[in-house]
């Protein structure tokens, strides 16, 4: 019962009610769902902690001198330290660095154990670098390194001239661009070389055009991901190389 001349008690229109309701909702999720500025400071502060820790690594590397270059845990202390930044901080600016980093290591340790697997990974770590930071600066770099390592540790000059033709393909402004086509031609008199010698030396202009040919083949296998007419724009230098007779020339490699 209400008195005469007495206020009544204010009571918000269910609509409204709705309304608020809707709009806490909203600001709720929005904060949850864009938490932007707490992302952003987890962030920086993982950026900060692959800084440091890309540090340690580097100077952990610099200590690998004189007599610890006998001892692979020397070796395999410093790489573990590169490798925990890549593992924990993958989107930092440090995890490139800190797979080529590792990658090198890996292939200066090969020079002292002579383990295939010391290179196996190498080639590894310097696959991930092109296929996850293809934009990066280091991904050139790692190209090059992959190709290096099939023709001056493995000994395979087929698969080195594939590797060296992806680095000319697939990063035309890298910086490592013209050392790559300088390998490009010593490989190709090397392959070039031994196409002719597998068939006995013989044959005139003819000959040694259809020896190209073969090269042309057995270089590109389908895994390589190169179309032939890429590879036989990047490799037109191997055509005038064998019809100038330039197969005596003797390589500085």
């Amino acid at each position: 019962m209400i008195l005469k001349g007495a206020k009544r008690p204010w009571k918000l229109p269910w609509s409204s009610f709705l309304s608020l309701w809707a709009l806490s909702f909203f600001l709720v999720f929005t904060l949850l769902l864009f938490p932007s500025h707490s992302f952003s400071s987890s962030k920086t502060k993982g950026t900060s902690k692959a800084k440091v820790l890309l540090r340690q690594a580097d100077t952990c590397s610099k200590a690998i001198k004189g007599k610890k270059k006998r001892y692979r845990h020397y070796w395999e202390r410093c790489i573990s330290k590169y490798e925990l930044i890549f593992r924990k901080y993958p989107t930092s600016p440090q995890a490139p660095w800190a797979l080529y980093k590792a990658a090198r290591l890996y292939t200066r340790l090969y020079r002292y154990s002579g383990l295939e697997k010391d290179l196996d990974t190498a080639l590894n770590l310097y696959t991930k670098i092109v296929q996850r930071y293809e934009k990066h600066r280091l991904a050139d770099d790692a190209q090059y390194y992959i190709g290096e390592i099939y023709y001056k540790y493995k000994n395979d000059p087929t698969k080195a001239y594939v590797e060296f033709v992806k680095l000319d393909i697939k990063f035309p402004s890298g910086d490592m661009r013209p050392k790559g086509k300088v390998m490009l031609d010593k490989l190709a008199v090397i392959l070039a070389k031994k196409e002719v010698a597998s068939r006995g030396g013989k044959g005139g202009k003819k000959g040694k055009i259809a020896q190209l040919k073969g090269i042309r083949h057995w270089s590109t296998p389908p895994e390589s991901g190169i179309r032939p007419d890429s590879f036989a724009a990047c490799s037109g230098h191997l055509r005038d190389i064998v019809e100038m007779g330039d197969l005596g020339r003797k390589e500085q490699i």
